[in-house]
């Protein structure tokens, strides 16, 4: 009997703790006080803690084997905001989950204190948006594969940003790959005083399926990217860096500073680039530098601002003007110009005077930021601008116009023409049906034109209000 006893003693011993879920029942209030979940009991390490909805706040330390936000339902939304403590999660695939289901929104804020991730698979933006913001603080992760946008089918597009604005976060050499853009949109940024480090090399872009994955990485404003390389994903993604007044460093004395972007769109904006080799030669791959090896940077070439109605370019001087039918419906106010609207030819902005072209000559492409609001769904076609409409060179034929059309109520779309002046009867159309445009939201939209092998291309790109950043439509191509 003793010896039974023995056994069963022994039994009981090796069985691992059971994991509970904890779930946060409250609106607004602190992990670490036990009335804010059910059961009534704060989260411990081998728990799991579940955040549907609200917004937890954290200022001492707080561990737990799962850390879900905003991952229970479609459309849920809830904050994790950190000021100071340590917080550490699992070390199992998504025992950092920040937005698993589509249409959902987890975002966590750390504000101070330290987060560790100490292994596994943590997901920024499962089928939904997920967002890490660091304004202080640290993030140590031994994660394998970290994720930014995770999935995607064709109805849902999920999105993975890290914003680093001051901390620092550390990736370790445990995993392959730290992954920006998987299925989804994946977005890396570091600015200010923050810094990203990894010793394990970033993958933008990393699968073309569905409507293809995005991956950009931006330095901006003295934030350091410190990084083993960046690699691009499926031939047909979109695979970015821009800096911007970064720093960009191979990591530390094992950094592969060969190749560094090969592969990635890269360019600079007016804040230029710092780059540390670490002792190592760097070889940048174009489009970065030129064909001389000196870095690119991109030019403010044109703006119209419309300020008290002015049509003037106060940078370029190629001044816009007023076509189509009913331009003296258009009306001025401060710097916005308000559109009648209603036809194919309603009054709209050419950007150019019809006799010098806007569109550069050389094969350093163009990229056109526009801010338009929507004022009314009571006309079915609304003509914003136009690129080169009546200029009919055959060294720059190009034509570009952005359209609305609210015919489809209550779903309100653009449309992009794109024609070539050699081939007038050749039009190609862009429909970005998957935004709802609400009536008096002011829209960012960019026009990203490229040269390539079989034609120019323009890329359209709305920016989403609600996760503050810019969400790719799609791509249309010239036969020139």
């Amino acid at each position: 009997m003793n010896k039974t006893l023995t056994t069963l003693a022994l039994a009981c011993a090796i069985l691992p703790l059971r994991a509970d879920t904890i779930k946060w029942n409250v609106s607004s209030g602190d992990v670490n006080t036990a009335g804010n979940w059910t059961p009534a009991q704060v989260p411990g390490a081998a728990d799991i803690a579940n955040i549907k909805s609200g917004t937890a706040s954290m200022s001492a330390d707080f561990s737990v084997s799962e850390l879900k936000i905003a991952c229970d339902w479609d459309n849920d939304a809830a904050d994790f905001i950190q000021t100071a403590g340590a917080a550490r999660v699992g070390s199992g695939n998504g025992a950092l989950n920040l937005g698993w289901n589509g249409g959902s929104a987890g975002r966590y804020f750390l504000k101070g204190g330290s987060l560790t991730i100490p292994g596994g698979q943590p997901y920024f933006g499962g089928w939904g948006y997920g967002l890490l913001r660091m304004t202080g603080g640290s993030v140590t992760s031994a994660a394998s594969w970290p994720v930014l946008g995770h999935s995607a089918n064709a109805s849902v597009i999920s999105a993975g940003v890290i914003d680093i604005r001051d901390g620092t976060f550390e990736q370790s050499d445990t995993g392959s790959r730290f992954v920006v853009g998987e299925h989804g949109f994946g977005l890396l940024s570091v600015g200010g005083d923050g810094v990203f480090r990894s010793r394990i090399p970033l993958s933008l872009g990393q699968y073309n399926d569905y409507n293809g994955a995005v991956g950009r990485v931006v330095a901006k404003d003295g934030g350091t990217l410190e990084i083993a390389g960046a690699y691009p994903g499926g031939s047909a993604n979109e695979k970015t860096a821009l800096f911007s007044g970064g720093v960009l460093k191979p990591y530390g004395t094992t950094g592969v500073a060969s190749g560094f972007f090969n592969g990635i769109a890269s360019s600079l904006g007016t804040g230029g680039l710092t780059i540390h080799t670490a002792g190592k030669a760097m070889t940048l791959a174009a489009p970065l530098a030129d064909a001389t090896g000196n870095l690119k940077q991109s030019n403010l070439v044109h703006r119209w601002s419309f300020t008290g109605g002015s049509l003037a370019d106060s940078v370029g001087d190629i001044a816009a003007r007023m076509v189509g039918s009913n331009t003296a419906g258009i009306l001025a106010n401060d710097d916005q110009l308000t559109l009648p609207g209603g036809s194919h030819n309603s009054a709209r902005i050419e950007l150019g005077n019809g006799s010098v072209p806007v569109f550069p000559n050389s094969e350093d492409g163009l990229t056109l930021e526009l801010w338009a609001t929507l004022h009314t769904k009571t006309k079915n076609y609304d003509r914003v601008f136009s690129i080169n409409e009546n200029w009919n060179d055959s060294q720059s034929a190009r034509f570009f116009s952005l359209c609305w059309t609210t015919s489809n109520d209550p779903w309100d779309y653009f449309f992009a023409h794109w024609q070539s002046w050699t081939d007038q009867g050749t039009w190609q159309v862009v429909t970005d049906s998957s935004a709802q445009y609400s009536v008096g939201r002011e829209q960012h939209i960019a026009a990203v034109f490229a040269p390539g092998d079989s034609g120019w291309t323009v890329t359209i790109y709305r920016h989403n209000a609600e996760t503050s950043q810019f969400i790719k439509s799609k791509t249309i191509t010239s036969n020139n």
